[in-house]
């Protein structure tokens, strides 16, 4: 790239901006958050080794106020397209996974259960009475269908059980856990370019833990990580437990009931 006031240091720099380390088309959460810090990192150094260039350039007495004015002009005129190149990428991998999340979520809620589920729950429901044991069982055979998990999961609680599925995710709560974490990405995405010490924004998403350099995730990143980039199908072998309800959650039934 032309320089109207050559300095070589500054020359390695802007062809450096030529590179955009950025992989697409990631397909998990955990993979954006992660992209995102690693091009921060980069717009960082860039950055900061501009600055240092500058400030080395400064002390030289090599360059007049005016060639000084026009190395920082040309920087910031490389730099600012090169952090949009990446905002850009990066909007559209959010969006992207914004629908494929949607999407594979609405397609788990509305998957039909089979005749033989549908038959058999139409049974269990008009039943007043089972034991733990036949719950454990019906809970195996329904483990595969959100429709009949769901249901089978409220009526196991009107007879004082509670099921759990390991790979149980109530479609609402998982469509609002999307739908924020959306929003938390396109918030972390603002500051990417971002330097300003202490900047609470920045260190939520960016911030370092200690002198390693090693990102800390945050809670909020752990636990969106964990949800979300699990498969949200459900599993035959997913862990299944039936038990009694304890009682403070007969008190929090009676609690919603009331």
């Amino acid at each position: 790239m032309h320089m109207r006031t050559f300095n070589p240091q500054l020359a390695e720099l802007m062809s450096e901006l030529d590179k955009v380390p950025l992989k697409t088309s990631l397909r998990t959460f955990g993979e954006i958050v992660n992209a995102m810090r690693t091009t921060h990192a980069f717009l960082m150094v860039a950055s900061d080794k501009f600055q240092g260039i500058y400030n080395d350039a400064v002390n030289s007495g090599k360059y007049t106020a005016s060639g000084l004015r026009d190395q920082k002009e040309d920087f910031e005129n490389a730099y600012k397209p090169y952090c949009k190149r990446f905002t850009d990428m990066l909007s559209e991998e959010i969006d992207r996974w914004k629908s494929r999340e949607q999407k594979n979520a609405y397609e788990v809620v509305s998957k039909a259960p089979s005749e033989e589920q549908a038959r058999s729950l139409s049974v269990i429901l008009s039943r007043e009475d089972m034991s733990q044991a036949e719950m454990e069982m019906w809970a195996k055979n329904f483990g595969d269908n959100y429709i009949c998990s769901c249901a089978f999961r409220d009526y196991a609680k009107k007879l004082g059980y509670i099921v759990l599925y390991s790979d149980f995710t109530d479609a609402e709560e998982r469509i609002n856990i999307i739908e924020d974490a959306y929003e938390r990405l396109e918030d972390m995405l603002s500051c990417i370019n971002a330097s300003e010490k202490g900047n609470y924004k920045l260190l939520v998403f960016y911030g370092t833990s200690d002198n390693t350099g090693e990102y800390f995730s945050g809670t909020w990143v752990d636990e969106y990580t964990e949800i979300l980039d699990k498969d949200a199908t459900f599993k035959a072998d997913q862990k299944i437990e039936v038990r009694p309800m304890t009682e403070e959650e007969k008190e929090e039934k009676k609690d919603k009931a009331s």
